[in-house]
């Protein structure tokens, strides 16, 4: 918990918008034919973003969030039936981008070491939904540190953590339908039962594998603005709207 406060801390402000170089040339333009002189202004960023992947546009952000069509997403939807070992995770995602952003977001929720412990599941069928759930060598890994992480607990009980992806946002940093994903988060977190939630950026890494995305890796991001340094108590609407109009990153669907 600790960890986490201070890591949100250590966070400097990063804004990764691109930042656009204009050049304006005249031109003097001398037309034979009609005798007229001209003056033109030359841009060079008008290009179309890359479809089905990640935006990679230079402009500057929008005052309002604008959403792509293909990556609406809402937080807990997606998949194509629940976990056998947790109902509440889906499982099933479509091979697409946008499977990929729900499959991240919904792990990103149901891959916590601390829901045992707050008495949403057993240990023993926690780690049955991380193996199911992980592939590569990142399910051994992840299987490890849950398994160590229950020796130092034992039966402890805790407060069952709460997270909040539709807080922030996410992007998708890099994206081969069918293959491979790199999805990024922020959300914000209570682990401690306080009411009190931390934002924080994180990576996921999937791989499709058997028919489904599946996590094979995390890891933390860069923010695309400044998060709280303290806890809050509701969703920081600064943060919302800062992260859904920059050009890479989208907010998420409103549930209701």
């Amino acid at each position: 918990m600790s960890d986490l406060r201070d890591e949100q801390q250590d966070r400097r402000r990063l804004r990764r918008g691109p930042v656009i170089a204009v050049l304006s040339v005249a031109v003097l333009v001398l037309l034979t034919l009609s005798g007229v002189l001209g003056a033109q202004l030359l841009f060079s960023d008008d290009e179309e973003p890359p479809a089905g992947g990640a935006t990679t546009s230079s402009a500057p952000p929008s005052s309002q969030p604008v959403i792509r069509d293909d990556l609406k997403v809402t937080v807990g939807e997606g998949g194509s039936a629940a976990s056998e070992h947790d109902p509440s995770v889906p499982v099933g995602y479509e091979p697409t981008c946008k499977g990929a952003v729900e499959a991240a977001t919904n792990y990103l929720v149901g891959l916590n070491e601390l829901r045992p412990s707050g008495g949403e599941l057993t240990q023993e069928d926690y780690l049955a939904l991380v193996k199911d759930r992980t592939t590569g060598e990142y399910q051994s890994e992840a299987i490890e540190s849950a398994q160590a992480f229950f020796e130092r607990v034992g039966d402890t009980e805790g407060p069952v953590p709460v997270i909040h992806p539709e807080w922030g946002g996410f992007t998708v940093a890099e994206c081969s339908e069918g293959e491979s994903a790199t999805i990024n988060i922020v959300s914000a977190s209570d682990y401690t039962g306080t009411g009190e939630f931390y934002y924080v950026a994180t990576s996921t890494q999937l791989a499709w594998a058997d028919d489904d995305w599946k996590v094979s890796g995390i890891g933390d991001a860069e923010a695309p603005t400044t998060l709280p340094e303290e806890p809050v108590t509701a969703p920081d609407d600064e943060v919302s709207t800062l992260v859904g109009t920059h050009t890479q990153w989208e907010n998420y669907e409103d549930a209701s």
